[in-house]
This record gives C-alpha cells, structure tokens and sequence, in this order.
C-alpha cells in the first residue's frame, strides 16, 4: 500500500503554513547528499548544483538527494491522474542549494563535506540538510564545522539515522546539541519502526 502523494505536507500540517504565508520565500536550503535529478522539474529555485565527490557529476543516480530537495521545496501540485502523482514540498519557494558529498555507490570522505561545508557557509544559506549519520563521533575535523555552521547561525538538521527507535540510536551529528535530529514517521503518523 502506497503513501499518499501529500503525506509529508499533511502530516507536518504545512497548510496552516501556507496560508498564513510562511512559504519558505527569501529562505537558502543546502542539501548535502546524492546530488539532483536531471530530470528534475519540480524544485522552481534550484539555484546551484555542486559535486564534492571524486565523479564529477551532480546527477542523483540514487535517487535520496532528489527526494529530499522536492520535500523541502517541491512545486508539483496535487496529482491531476492517480499515476502521475505530484508531491508538494514543504517551502516551495525555498532556494535550494544542492551539495553531491555522497557517490552514486553512497560513498563519502570527510573532505568532500568540509568543502560543502565551506559553500555553505559562502553562499549565506540558513538551513543545512544533512543526510547522513554514523557512529563516528570522533571525526573531530567534521564536528568542528557543524559547530562552525551554528556559530555563524545556520541552522543544521541531520537524520537520526536508520537503527532505531531505541536509546543510544540517534546518529552523528544528529546526537549534536547544536544541531536538529530528524526521524521518520510511518503511514500512520507515528514513529517508524527504523528510525
């Protein structure tokens, strides 16, 4: 049984947003991942695609970095057929700033992350999306950017990671006080059985 196209914008209650205004306009979004579709035609601000990782490309082979991005800011509507299914983000007018740390084989290095970490920083953003967590709590050159990101006031949010619920489960950097942990939630509303 399939999700319905505006779980995501449904179960944070983004319409009360909406109406009141609050679209994510004037907002800078970098999400650091696995790159953006090439096909892609559903964020209206994408305003730049950058590759840190060793392949030379931004194309979102895995498909993760790109479901993010439209969750963030997607403009797609409501679906007009039941097989052709839009997907609203939650900050459609958001400007989003994608940041490929992650190969198409979900392999990554720290460098390619302080570099993004850096175009983050030089581009002003507000917010940074991380998709990534671990147990590496030690990676000390990594946590001093995330707590230079949030000394400069960006706002980092990180998965909690995949091997929870449970205590001692919420992943680096997500574990961080300076930085917003998020989980996922199943059909239902409630938390997943993963996350």
């Amino acid at each position: 049984k399939g999700m319905p196209y505006d779980f995501i914008t449904r179960a944070m209650n983004a319409s009360t947003f909406w109406a009141g205004g609050a679209r994510g306009a004037g907002v800078r979004v970098a999400v650091f991942d696995t790159g953006i579709s090439k096909t892609q035609d559903f964020l209206r601000h994408l305003v730049e695609a950058v590759d840190f990782t060793s392949e030379g490309s931004t194309s979102d082979t895995v498909g993760h970095s790109s479901f993010m991005a439209g969750t963030i800011a997607s403009t797609k509507s409501p679906p007009a057929q039941a097989d052709s299914p839009g997907c609203g983000g939650l900050a459609p007018d958001a400007e989003i700033y994608v940041a490929r740390v992650f190969t198409s084989a979900q392999a990554s290095a720290t460098e390619w992350f302080l570099e993004a970490f850096n175009f983050a920083l030089h581009r002003k953003v507000h917010l940074v999306n991380l998709a990534v967590g671990g147990p590496d709590y030690r990676d000390q050159p990594f946590l001093d950017k995330v707590e230079q990101l949030a000394a400069a006031g960006i706002t980092i949010a990180s998965g909690a990671g995949n091997s929870g619920p449970g205590w001692g489960t919420v992943m680096n950097p997500a574990d961080d006080a300076v930085v917003i942990g998020v989980a996922g939630l199943d059909q239902d509303g409630t938390l997943a059985p993963w996350s």
